[in-house]
């Protein structure tokens, strides 16, 4: 059914990941002409009071989707985006009334929610999206053209890595978010993107089996180490994943109570001036990200838009001497002390890591200042860590007690969010595995295999063989070989069409999909219900592979049809 602009859509979880999308649609696309929040449900009453600031006082505001759809809300579309294992929850009341809906990856964290919502929009169709952003890809999708034209002849084999970095697995998956299997499984959670881009090069042909090898074999618990992070821990001085105040003799956090300049005009990272704290900007006074205390974020104040952030700090030196101020960035950064420009860096790169771009210094005895300017790239990079390392002989005293005080962390002014405490990489109870590998078989014959690299953080690649070629791809690049007669093709960003934007613009393209979808009838790249519950298929077979010891029959699978419970065992 066709809807007339602009839609009316109320957001069920409004998390980090909703509001991205939100500023991704109201200030990077524009799209206040077609697009109107008009309700919002979250049991969080800070996150309630962000959607109010986000969309003003004609948005509804709900603390339970229960009271949301008793109301029974006159709304065009439904985004959901809470909590992975509520998806299901969240999703079905709103197909139940032919409500258009976007369901967030995974579309659910077990096989039995993911046909609660095949079969509740099997009863009422509409226009349904799963941000399995890489389908939106020119890259993934100038693949796709490959395999279905033939010129790799027989599709034999698909080989996948997703590789992301220490910080992020130890930040998430073992004192973070989805620590715990109760809640989700690293392989749903992370790579249900990936898993679903192998069965779409599969064209429809299920997996018949499944095997799989993993496990938590580095982040074993170790005795030798406490429970929580602390400069008392043997290991505090060279651990990457400390994340308390001082930690150790030699290194700083440095982070607490930074200040936060009003996004400035778009310019060149390169050739910005110095900006001291004395300067009329709007300051705004911040703290660490609430997982992560070194962690300094800008994306929420960007909102999506393009420009210079400023960060700034003053700190007294008590031991003159040489020190490294180490700045980790995922956007272009460039970094000031007392007004000189001593580092700069224009790459972006994602996620941010510790070390990026280094600088040393020797600071003299008294109070100095540091001011770095950070690029939000149209509100996509999200921000910065710092530290600083003294180099100088003996044990310096620095000043400031960067550790958290409390589990209350002040983020800025006016929001309070709340941390579980700073928990060791080792020690911390998570369950998630730090690294597993996932080997299908379909029912064609042709045979797959997927790795989830916790440490290298290089990112995805993909290669698909043929008996006539082969095709090597990542999200912003495609190699193709052909064998008779011998051929190779390029395609770079000169060649496949670029999209700025979260997910290599992935995120942009369902939006408008879905948008345009919900206008106007049409049917979305997406995949389907059944095909996203086929990538939670897959990955529950792979869970229950690794945990059993045994190679899964999929046939068998989705006719049990297996719960939460299925993730529990630890592996």
């Amino acid at each position: 059914m066709k809807k007339a602009e602009p839609i009316n859509i109320a957001i069920l979880g409004f998390g980090n990941r909703a509001e991205g999308l939100a500023s991704l649609a109201f200030h990077k696309l524009a799209l206040q002409a077609r697009l109107r929040v008009v309700g919002v449900v979250d049991p969080q009453p800070l996150r309630r009071q962000r959607a109010a600031e986000m969309f003003g006082p004609e948005c509804l505001l709900f603390e339970q989707a229960e009271d949301f759809y008793a109301r029974n809300p006159d709304v065009d579309g439904i985004w959901v985006l809470g909590k992975e294992s509520t998806h299901a929850d969240l999703a079905v009341p709103a197909l139940e009334r032919g409500i258009p809906v976007i369901v967030e990856k995974p579309l659910a964290t077990n096989l039995r929610d993911a046909y609660r919502i095949c079969e509740a929009h099997e009863r009422n169709p509409a226009p349904f999206v799963v941000p399995h952003s890489l389908r939106y890809l020119a890259s993934y999708r100038k693949v796709k053209q490959f395999v279905e034209s033939g010129v790799l002849g027989r599709v034999l084999h698909i080989h996948a890595v997703e590789a992301i970095d220490d910080q992020h697995t130890v930040g998430c998956y073992r004192r973070g978010p989805c620590m715990y299997r109760r809640d989700t499984a690293f392989l749903l959670a992370k790579c249900s993107h990936d898993l679903d881009l192998i069965n779409w090069m599969m064209g429809g042909v299920r997996a018949r089996s499944v095997v799989s090898f993993g496990g938590a074999d580095y982040f074993k618990p170790r005795p030798d180490l406490p429970e929580l992070c602390s400069e008392a821990c043997p290991r505090a001085a060279t651990c990457p994943f400390v994340i308390t105040g001082r930690l150790g003799p030699n290194y700083s956090a440095f982070v607490r109570h930074w200040l936060l300049s009003e996004l400035m005009p778009p310019h060149s990272i390169d050739n910005v001036e110095p900006v001291k704290l004395s300067d009329p900007l709007a300051w705004k006074a911040v703290c660490g990200h609430p997982a992560v205390p070194w962690f300094v974020s800008g994306a929420a104040r960007a909102k999506g838009r393009d420009g210079i952030l400023y960060f700034g700090k003053t700190f007294t030196v008590e031991t003159p001497a040489d020190y490294v101020l180490h700045l980790g960035h995922d956007g272009g950064a460039r970094l000031f002390v007392d007004g000189r420009p001593v580092a700069a860096q224009s790459e972006r790169r994602n996620p941010c890591t510790h070390d990026r771009t280094q600088a040393r210094v020797n600071l003299s005895q008294g109070t100095h200042e540091i001011v770095i300017a950070f690029d939000t790239d149209h509100g996509n990079a999200d921000g910065i860590c710092f530290s600083l390392e003294y180099v100088g002989e003996g044990d310096p005293v620095f000043p400031l007690e960067c550790a958290l005080d409390s589990d209350d962390v002040t983020v800025d002014e006016d929001t309070t969010v709340t941390v579980r405490k700073n928990l060791c990489a080792w020690n911390s109870g998570g369950e998630q595995v730090d690294h597993q590998t996932v080997i299908v078989q379909y029912e064609d014959g042709t045979t797959a295999d997927f790795t989830l690299d916790c440490f290298s953080g290089e990112g995805r690649t993909l290669k698909i063989t043929g008996s006539a070629g082969v095709v090597y791809a990542t999200p912003s690049s495609v190699r193709l070989e052909t064998y008779h007669p011998p051929c190779v093709e390029e395609y770079g960003p000169d060649r496949l069409p670029a999209a700025e934007g979260p997910h290599g613009g992935g995120d942009a393209a369902l939006i408008l999909d879905w948008l345009d979808a919900v206008a106007t009838g049409k049917p979305t790249a997406s995949s389907t219900p059944h095909e996203s519950a086929e990538a939670v298929a897959l990955c529950m077979g792979a869970e229950v592979s690794m945990l059993q010891h045994r190679i899964v029959n999929m046939a068998d699978l989705r006719k049990e049809r297996p719960g939460q419970e299925a993730l529990l065992s630890n592996p």
